[in-house]
């Protein structure tokens, strides 16, 4: 599920979109973070707010994972300490510039190729080094779920031009992915119990969601005052949560 959702400027760096929503984030919480993401001042917002994190790295960008690589290890602790350029970030974003100690772990792709993962997590005894290869590969349902945002839903198909459109189709589209996603979980959930086959149930529609439609309450909750947003918004929604049955199946099918 989404749990929280920003559209911003294309200028917008998304390290510091992400410091936005770690405000939705309780303390720990476990981050999986991509290679766009490591930074000295992002690791010590993390470590500030006691949040664990595992992120990928790149091989030639950090000169701890250099130097782990080439002494052939699979697993160590190293510290990351504050170069310049880091320090000037902590310092603008009031964040300490105390060294942080990371663990790097190797691991083997089926590819042949190598990746390095660096993490808060340091105690080898309760994670141990061979969990992380799955633990990172379930980054891969977020990118599924970017291509059903892009592709399925269309966040980026606007039915206006000003900026308050923009923003309440992207809300809206936010809201009616996670009712998919919502419904298609507490599935999976109450098949497990009961021992039925996810494909057993995709010819279930989604018309108990008409009553958005008819839900005024509910409308007022999502939308706040009709004089400032208008009904369209609304309408919009309750037509991309019925168009969502195709998704719905696509997920069900799996």
């Amino acid at each position: 599920l989404i749990l929280d959702a920003l559209i911003a400027p294309y200028q917008r760096a998304e390290r510091d979109l992400l410091v936005e929503h770690l405000a939705a984030l309780e303390t720990g919480c476990l981050l999986l973070l991509d290679m766009g993401y490591p930074a000295f001042w992002l690791f010590a917002a993390l470590q500030t707010r006691r949040i664990a994190w595992c992120a990928r790295v790149a091989l030639d960008t950090w000169s701890v994972v250099r130097d782990f690589l080439a002494a052939g290890q699979d697993d160590a602790v190293v510290t990351l300490q504050a170069h310049a350029e880091a320090l000037a970030d902590c310092r603008a974003r009031g964040l300490p510039t105390t060294p942080i100690p990371v663990r790097l772990i190797r691991v083997l792709l089926p590819t042949g190729e190598v990746e390095v993962l660096m993490t808060s997590l340091l105690d080898a005894v309760d994670f141990s080094a061979g969990e992380f290869a799955e633990l990172y590969h379930l980054r891969w349902a977020q990118e599924e779920n970017y291509k059903r945002f892009k592709c399925r839903v269309e966040v980026e198909n606007w039915s206006g031009k000003s900026a308050l459109s923009i923003f309440q189709d992207f809300h809206a589209k936010v809201l009616a992915l996670n009712l998919v996603l919502a419904s298609t979980a507490q599935e999976i959930v109450d098949d497990r119990r009961c021992g039925v086959r996810r494909s057993d149930r995709t010819g279930r529609r989604f018309r108990q969601l008409l009553i958005f439609e008819k839900c005024d309450g509910l409308r007022h909750a999502v939308f706040g005052d009709g004089e400032i947003l208008g009904g369209q918004p609304f309408h919009r929604i309750a037509a991309l949560v019925l168009h969502a049955d195709d998704l719905h199946h696509e997920l069900c099918a799996r």
